[in-house]
């Protein structure tokens, strides 16, 4: 308030005033490390392992905190199907025979849209720890 009346000045000249973060740079290097290796880990299981490389132990919060600040959320998984080369590669082949076939045989053939169903449904849907580049990364999906 001194400062406005003398001087004009409306914001404070301190720096660095913020309150000294628990995790060092590499602890959050090490963090972002184990979760892009497990993407489908839950936070109490992050804990565990990033706790078991520090010498004083973090809570689930502040692992959160620490993915959040680096743009890393918890994230629904996308449904995804999953085309790996060799898969893409018979798809090509089939397709390209296809051009060749004769239209009497295509006559025969019954096309029918795609249902899936689930015989034993999940709890919930899928979640997964992701930044937002990694979005269609194959561990991010379902």
């Amino acid at each position: 308030m001194l400062a406005y009346h003398h001087k004009g000045q409306t914001t404070s000249n301190r720096s660095d005033c913020q309150r000294e973060r628990k995790l060092s740079e590499r602890d959050v290097q090490v963090l972002t490390r184990i979760v892009s290796k497990k993407h489908n880990t839950t936070a109490g299981q992050l804990t565990a392992e990033l706790n078991a490389h520090l010498d004083s132990p973090i809570s689930t919060q502040t692992v959160c905190r620490e993915l959040h600040r680096d743009y890393i959320r918890g994230r629904a998984a996308i449904a995804k199907p999953l085309v790996t080369r060799a898969n893409a590669k018979r798809r090509f082949q089939w397709c390209h025979q296809g051009k060749s076939l004769a239209v009497d045989y295509v006559k025969h053939v019954l096309f029918s849209d795609e249902a899936t169903f689930t015989v034993f449904p999940t709890s919930g849907r899928v979640t997964v720890w992701r930044s937002p580049t990694e979005v269609y990364h194959p561990d991010c999906c379902v």
